[in-house]
């Protein structure tokens, strides 16, 4: 049964690649996307997701569980970042080689007087969320009727391995509402006034944040308990609203991302520490501390799968 939930995590992350190629900074981007170059990256960067997501699923389900973890579980949750970054960096170098601008632009990062969108608190109310359905789970796990409950019951949900594999993927729901969390404060302070993008990519991080917090108890629960019919609506209608918020605020942030005026030079990486900006007209600053916590989060993933064997 553990090789199930390795499985269902490492589908899930992987499949979710193919979610974030899908990510439009901006007119550039869209423009060298759809030139031929583009088309034939996409569709290599597809199949290879694809593959690994194929290969990956057979080595789990066949490999004995003793083998997947600790030794195959952790370096296949980082194979499907691989085609990913180098996607990503085809990308940032095509919107790069595009002739730039003859007068730099100046950031603007006084944010003295302007108020935070309320919406950024919301934030942190999904990992909140989920830790109060973790706790009425353990709470009620004796009670609850499993589809595969074990041959000899534990003495309390903590030392079993089906509450265990199901709180690490309720779990997956928290390291994204981390990452969003960042994502929307790094946008917001970290990047120019004079991009009016600014406010729904804060949105749409909230926005993606509940999405995952409401997709991930509709999708699970289901798979590991006989939920009522009065719980499978309520599943269902959890996993609407996911749907939904992704739609709509995805959609939003696109059009915002399409009309902005970032100059090919926004593409590149460079290092400045005295230099504020997270993302500018320079390019991604790696000296932020912001772009630090942002590219760090993701490592979360890979503590997951300890959640099974304490």
């Amino acid at each position: 049964m553990a090789n199930v939930y390795w499985l269902l995590l490492f589908e899930t992350v992987a499949l979710t690649d193919l979610l974030l190629m899908r990510v439009r900074r901006d007119k550039l981007t869209a423009m060298v996307v759809a030139d031929s170059r583009g088309i034939s990256a996409g569709r290599i960067f597809r199949a290879a997701i694809l593959a690994i997501a194929l290969v990956g699923g057979l080595v789990i389900t066949l490999a004995p569980e003793e083998l997947v973890f600790p030794w195959l579980l952790p370096v296949l949750m980082m194979v499907p970042g691989v085609p990913l970054a180098l996607f990503f960096s085809w990308q940032r170098r095509a919107v790069a080689s595009l002739d730039a601008e003859r007068t730099p632009r100046n950031a603007v990062l006084d944010l003295a007087g302007e108020p935070r969108p309320y919406a950024m608190w919301l934030a942190a109310l999904p990992p909140l969320v989920t830790a109060g359905l973790v706790y009425f789970l353990a709470t009620e796990w004796n009670s609850l009727v499993l589809r595969d409950p074990p041959p000899v019951p534990a003495p309390t949900p903590w030392q079993d391995p089906g509450f265990r594999g199901l709180v690490s993927l309720l779990l997956l729901g928290v390291v994204w509402n981390v990452y969003f969390g960042i994502l929307s404060l790094t946008m917001w302070y970290g990047v120019s006034r004079q991009y009016a993008f600014r406010k729904s990519q804060v949105h749409v991080a909230v926005a993606f944040s509940w999405s995952e917090t409401l997709l991930m108890p509709a999708v699970f629960l289901p798979l590991w308990l006989r939920v009522p019919p009065a719980g499978l609506l309520l599943c269902a209608a959890s996993l609407a609203v996911s749907t939904w918020l992704l739609v709509e605020f995805g959609r939003r942030a696109h059009r915002d991302w399409q009309t902005a005026d970032m100059p090919p030079s926004s593409y590149r990486f460079y290092f400045d520490r005295n230099d504020p900006s997270a993302f500018s007209n320079r390019g991604t600053n790696l000296g932020s501390p912001w772009n630090w916590a942002l590219f760090t989060a993701p490592a979360l993933f890979l503590v997951l799968p300890l959640l099974s064997f304490w």
